[in-house]
C-alpha cells in the first residue's frame, strides 16, 4: 500500500551537498553530522521556521508539526537563573510546581498526558521542577514535547545532557510511540 509522505524535501542545497528527504509516517528518522552541518537548519525548513518554497511539500498543516529545540538555554521552567540555583543550594524553599502537575498543565491532547507515566520513573514525576539536574529536565521536556497533538515531531539535539542509557530508551520508546506519525532528532 502506498502511503502520502507527511513532508517531502527536494534538493535542499545544505552546505556542499543537497539533501533529498521523504518524511513518511510511522517512521522514526535519527539525523546525524558534525556541529555546523546544517541539522538545525534543516530542522526550520521542516517546520517552517526558515522559508523555502520551492523544495518543500508538505501534506498537512503546520500547525501538524512540533519542533523543539532542545539547543535552546535561558528560562526552561521561568526560573532558571543561578539565584533559584543558589536558593535550593542553601535550602531555602521555593513554591515550585512538581513534574506531573506541570505535565498537565501543557494543553496536551487529553489521551496523551498518561503516557508521561511510561516514560518518567514515578520518582521523577513527584519531584518539584527546581529539585531536577539537567538530564532529568531533559527527560520532563521530551515527555512535554510528546504530550502535543501533531503528526510530525521534530526534536533538535534531545538527547543532550542524558546518559547513555537514557537516550536509548527514549529512543526505544519513541520508536514505540509513534503510531501515525514521525518523529525526527538530530544529534
Amino acid at each position: 500500500m502506498l502511503t502520502m509522505s507527511l513532508i517531502s524535501l527536494n534538493t535542499l542545497p545544505i552546505g556542499d551537498s543537497t539533501l533529498t528527504l521523504d518524511l513518511q509516517p510511522r517512521h522514526l528518522y535519527e539525523i546525524t553530522g558534525p556541529n555546523g552541518s546544517g541539522k538545525s537548519y534543516l530542522a526550520r525548513v521542516l517546520c517552517g521556521k526558515v522559508f523555502n518554497k520551492n523544495n518543500i511539500t508538505r501534506n498537512l498543516s503546520l500547525t501538524e508539526i512540533s519542533y523543539t529545540d532542545f539547543t535552546a538555554d535561558g528560562s526552561v521552567f521561568q526560573y532558571s537563573s543561578s539565584y533559584y540555583q543558589e536558593r535550593y543550594q542553601s535550602g531555602a524553599r521555593v513554591e515550585s510546581i512538581k513534574v506531573i502537575d506541570f505535565l498537565k498543565l501543557q494543553q496536551a491532547d487529553p489521551g496523551r498526558v498518561d503516557f508521561a507515566q511510561l516514560i518518567l520513573p514515578p520518582r521523577l514525576l513527584e519531584r518539584e521542577l527546581i529539585e531536577l539536574s539537567s538530564g532529568e529536565t531533559r527527560k520532563v521536556l521530551i515527555a512535554k514535547t510528546l504530550l502535543k497533538s501533531a503528526q510530525v515531531y521534530i526534536l533538535d539535539n534531545p538527547f543532550t545532557g542524558l546518559d547513555a542509557q537514557s537516550a536509548r530508551e527514549l529512543s526505544d520508546f519513541c520508536g514505540i510511540f509513534t503510531p501515525g506519525v514521525a518523529v525526527v532528532w538530530w544529534y
